[in-house]
């Protein structure tokens, strides 16, 4: 039998040998990197703790339970049992992907040089990445982490650690502007952010329930500022440190110890656009938003995605709560508002808002009072139409074109069109919605006004200068009358629609702005059709200018401006009916033609004989009334009764009027106080008189004027004084040149000075009774007109001389002036005026170098402006007789 002792050796040696066996029995191998030892389970030991503690992870808990296949339940060891686990593992160094780029974003893959990033690149430690102005660039690391820099941004990756035994980190420096870091760990994770700016760290710690946000940047002056919108951060500098929560910011200078926590400011309330429930929101006129207690500026950003990685417009430094961006991208964008407290900390961004980025095109409409087209410091002109009409692809404003949307201008004359899609518009304006800047006269009817284009933007479809087919300007400049200067605007459909300018809104780089310009004052046509809208003529003819000029308050001074050829050197207007009274003071109605190309420069060079403007009325009524103060100038007019009846004021000048009118009407009927003509042409077709100045007219100047083919030329009526004929012609007057018809009230101090007759019947005369004043002497006849004034006497010899001539001698009342005028031979009175003599103190007075054969004409007027009747002499008789 065996010794006992020597069994129970075997049997231990036994035992030893399947423990050493068991030791060197082949597992599953480790992974490449890992460090395997044996572990002796513990009392309430589980697999995940024991590889948490190991690794500072529990991610790698299967690995171990690949190492040990024999355990059957991890969270209930036996304690004593041994296994085998992993207690260090080599990781692979950790990378940052570049997720998203926006616009210009450069990376530094260290040691290459800078070169363009894209979405996809991995960035290690001491790699870089810029942005550059309206760029972004985001970030994302394998613990959770998230990084967005904004434009104008310069990082470096100083250190990305993987987890081990410690949490993952990260450490970036910023070099030049700022980061937005976000950290959401996996649960029970964790992760160290650590930032960079000069001397200052910024240190975060994120768990999987405790994620970090907040923004660093490098400010102005090399401060730091760092602002905590969740979790907590500590920010370090010059040996100190302090602790920033969430909702808190602080700054640091450069080298100093960093400030106090300050309260971030609110998150704005979004205005504009802001989406509604199931509504989608559309960019119309800009962003607007809530002002902010105690905010010094604003920040707008807008991005391409909901989560503000891909920054399309970032706007810093507003005052307003309102702001409107150059040009955006079409499509779906996002944007937020941020406000900035005093010491430059930026608060809460607002919510993320979606909205719809659609063509928009923005203008003005003003008004051209002077049509000079031209809108340069122009009024405005508020609450016009303005319709929007995509072009079917033909490039023509026809009617196969949608109507795509309609607005109106504001107070300041701007209109915006917002929500259309990218393509071709003809913008159509509605010249009937326009109202003049200034307003209306007291009871004017705004149906009344039509305004007439003479401006537009590049894209204007304006008339040719000759009348043809419509032109488009390439720049801005003159419209006059726009599509056809001829035909009034119908703003029903877009084929008669007047006002058009094409813009094209498929490039969201080129801001697209369309302008127009109108006048209440230019003609451009010839036409005289009455409009079936109420109240209306046609659109931009004489007729509609004298409407509008009743109508708009204050001064209104035609200018003429024909987008047609004229026909035999002159446009002709024919009317059938008498044009409208003129019942606003100040109006001016001015037949000058200018460019309508060019408005400044004179179309034509007009004489005084020939207008370039001509105006046929047609009846015998009254063909212009002038009720109120009115000047009137190169106009032809013709009519078949009387031309003009200025019941007010009438400042005339190169007129050139003809009348058809029968015996005992005139052309002209001047019964305006302080009226005027001027250089001028009276025709009174052979039966008409030329003018009369009624009896309610005084002060009025006649003078340069021709006086031709009368009955009568001038006619002062019964009370009218203060006149003045100067420098007029009388030519082929088969009565009486100036006639005085006084009645009960004779007129006194009336002017007749330098004028010339041509075949006339009598050079003046009066209906009323003769003056009974002794020719020659200082005597008056107050019941007759001017007084009755005396007239000069004519009296002497002639003296022959070899040139034929002589002398006569003459009386005169002293202090008067004596006019002097020859006589031609013939059937009716021709008479020139010679000189002007002033009477000697005893009244006699000379006329020197008289032709031998001549009877001379002689008047004379006195200091209060009475002219006598003409005297004359009889031919002299030569002293000698021979």
């Amino acid at each position: 039998m065996p010794d006992r002792k020597t069994v129970v050796l075997a049997a231990l040696l036994f035992l030893i040998a399947i423990a050493a066996s068991a030791q060197t029995t082949d597992g599953p191998p480790p992974r490449a990197g890992d460090t395997v030892a044996w572990y002796t389970v513990r009392s309430g030991d589980t697999l995940i703790g024991i590889t948490t503690h190991y690794l500072g992870s529990p991610s790698l808990w299967m690995e171990n339970l690949r190492l040990n296949p024999q355990i059957h339940d991890t969270r209930h060891l036996k304690p004593g049992s041994r296994i085998r686990v992993v207690v260090a593992r080599q990781l692979p160094k950790r990378n940052a992907l570049v997720d998203r780029v926006a616009r210009r974003v450069d990376a530094k893959p260290d040691p290459e040089p800078w070169a363009t990033a894209h979405e996809g690149d991995l960035l290690k430690e001491n790699d870089g990445l810029r942005t550059y102005e309206q760029s972004s660039a985001d970030l994302k690391f394998d613990d959770g982490s998230h990084l967005t820099m904004t434009e104008n941004s310069l990082l470096f990756l100083k250190e990305i650690r993987p987890a081990q035994r410690r949490p993952a980190s990260e450490t970036i420096e910023i070099i030049d502007g700022q980061i937005d870091l976000t950290s959401r760990p996996k649960k029970k994770a964790a992760a160290e952010l650590h930032v960079l700016i000069g001397a200052t760290s910024i240190s975060h710690n994120a768990t999987g329930n405790r994620p970090v946000a907040t923004r660093s940047r490098k400010a102005s002056g090399e401060k730091a500022q760092v602002m905590v919108y969740g979790g907590s951060s500590v920010v370090a500098s010059a040996g100190k440190s302090v602790n920033v929560g969430a909702g808190m910011g602080t700054e640091v200078e450069q080298g100093k110890a960093p400030r106090p926590p300050q309260k971030l400011l609110p998150a704005p309330a979004l205005v504009e656009p802001m989406a509604e429930p199931a509504a989608e929101a559309t960019l119309r006129a800009g962003f607007a938003w809530k002002s902010v207690p105690d905010a010094a500026s604003y920040t707008i950003e807008i991005f391409r995605d909901a989560g503000a990685t891909q920054l399309v417009e970032r706007a810093t430094g507003l005052h307003e709560t309102s702001w409107r961006p150059s040009a955006l991208p079409y499509g779906d964008l996002y944007w937020r508002a941020t406000a900035v407290n005093k010491t430059g900390l930026d608060g809460f961004p607002a919510k993320l808002v979606h909205f719809r980025s659609a063509a928009g095109l923005t203008g003005t409409v003003a008004e051209d009072r002077g049509a000079r087209g031209n809108i340069d410091g122009a009024p405005p002109l508020a609450a016009v139409r303005l319709i929007a009409w995509r072009d079917d692809g033909n490039g023509i404003p026809d009617d196969d074109d949608v109507r795509a949307s309609e607005t109106r201008t504001d107070a300041s004359g701007r209109f915006t069109f917002n929500g259309l899609a990218p393509a071709v518009y003809w913008i159509a304006a509605d010249s009937l919605t326009i109202a003049p800047s200034n307003g209306f006269n007291a009871a004017a009817a705004s149906e009344s006004v039509w305004a007439e284009q003479t401006f537009g933007s590049a894209g204007a479809q304006c008339a040719g200068e000759s009348g043809g087919e419509a032109v488009t300007r390439t720049n801005a400049g003159p419209c006059v009358g726009g599509r056809w200067a001829a035909q009034s605007d119908d703003p029903r459909k877009l084929s008669t629609s007047k006002h058009v300018v094409r813009v094209d809104t498929s490039d969201p780089a080129i801001s697209t702005t369309v302008s127009f310009g109108f006048s209440f004052n230019v003609v451009d046509n010839d036409d005289d059709v009455e409009e079936t809208t109420a109240g209306r003529s046609s659109q931009g003819s004489l007729r509609q200018f004298i409407r509008n000029a009743n109508a708009v308050a204050g001064p209104n001074a035609m200018r003429f401006l024909p987008a047609s050829a004229p026909s035999n050197g002159r446009w002709t207007i024919r009317c059938a009916t008498p044009l409208p009274a003129v019942a606003d003071r100040g109006t001016t109605l001015d037949g000058v033609a200018w460019m309508a190309s060019d408005p400044g420069r004179p179309r034509t060079v007009a004489t005084q004989q020939v207008p370039d403007l001509e105006v046929d009325v047609s009846g015998q009524e009254d063909a212009l009334t002038l009720a109120a103060e009115t000047t009137i100038s190169s106009i032809a007019l013709q009519s078949e009764g009387t031309a003009i009846r200025a019941t007010a004021a009438m400042n005339a000048r190169k007129l050139n009027v003809r009348s058809t009118a029968p015996a005992g009407v005139a052309a002209i009927v001047v019964d305006g106080r302080g009226s005027s003509i001027d250089q001028s042409a009276v025709d009174g077709g052979g039966r008409a008189t030329a003018i009369v100045i009624e009896s309610h007219a005084a002060n009025v100047r006649i003078s340069n004027t021709a006086v031709i083919h009368a009955a009568n030329g001038i006619v002062i009526r019964a009370g009218s004084s203060d006149n003045s004929l100067l420098r007029d012609r009388f030519d082929d007057i088969s009565g009486t040149a100036i006639l005085f018809d006084p009645g009960a009230a004779r007129p006194a101090r009336n002017r007749i000075s330098e004028a010339e007759f041509v075949s006339v019947g009598t050079l003046a005369g009066s209906t009323g009774k003769s003056s009974s004043a002794k020719a020659g002497a200082c005597a008056y006849d107050d019941e007759a007109a001017n007084r009755g004034i005396a007239t000069p006497i004519l009296f002497g010899t002639y003296e022959r001389v070899p040139a034929g001539l002589g002398s006569l001698n003459g009386k005169a009342c002293p202090g008067t002036t004596i006019e002097i005028y020859a006589e031609s031979p013939g059937n009716r009175t021709t008479a020139r005026f010679v000189k002007t003599v002033e009477p000697d103190s005893d009244g006699t007075f000379r006329v020197l170098d008289v032709i031998a054969s001549a009877r001379m004409l002689v008047n004379l007027t006195d200091k209060q402006g009475n002219t006598s009747m003409f005297y004359a002499s009889e031919p002299p008789q030569a002293a000698n007789g021979k």
